[in-house]
């Protein structure tokens, strides 16, 4: 099967997080669900109880977050996350499995609480919901930011515990 141009292009920006996957992070949160999407756009289906469109880096975001950035400038956005995971809770980010990007060894390796390794490739959602879904030309990643270190460790132990429990189905959690 032919792959889009727009899965592999940098120009294309609008990747909607397909409805099974924010509705497994919002049960992943539990009560309240997803609170903030700092990076929503005009099209998203993600149900959350607040959406910025503009603004996600400047403003505080607080716990529950679901981010699905723009990949293309994805640093500034994986480093805001980290920070405010680690800070206010948790924030999970569905992102290209960069393994070897400066972004990824930057906020991954020793900031993360777990990543999930998607089996397969995602099928985003279309943007205005017609058309075809889209594929993506490359591997995903969901990671999870929670908690301080100062944290107790049995806190963090069993956010690991819970993230393996909710994503183990869809991929490989470390």
């Amino acid at each position: 099967m032919p792959m889009n141009k727009a899965l592999t292009s940098s120009k294309y920006q609008h990747w909607c997080t397909p409805d099974w996957l924010w509705h497994r992070v919002t049960d992943f949160f539990g009560e309240g669900g997803i609170l903030l999407d700092p990076c929503s756009n005009r099209w998203t289906s993600v149900k959350a109880a607040r959406h910025l469109k503009a603004g996600g880096l400047s403003e505080p975001w607080g716990r529950n977050v679901y981010m699905n950035p723009p990949y293309k400038g994805i640093g500034p956005w994986m480093l805001k996350a980290a920070r405010e995971g680690v800070a206010n809770g948790p924030v999970i980010a569905l992102v290209p499995a960069r393994t070897d990007t400066k972004w990824w060894h930057g906020t991954v390796p020793d900031r993360a609480l777990s990543v999930c390794f998607v089996k397969g490739r995602i099928v985003f959602e279309r943007p205005r919901r017609h058309g075809p879904t889209w594929t993506a030309g490359f591997p995903s990643a969901l990671i999870l930011w929670d908690g301080s270190p100062l944290l107790p460790s049995d806190y963090r132990r069993k956010q690991r515990h819970r993230f393996k429990d909710f994503f183990r189905d869809i991929g490989w959690v470390v």
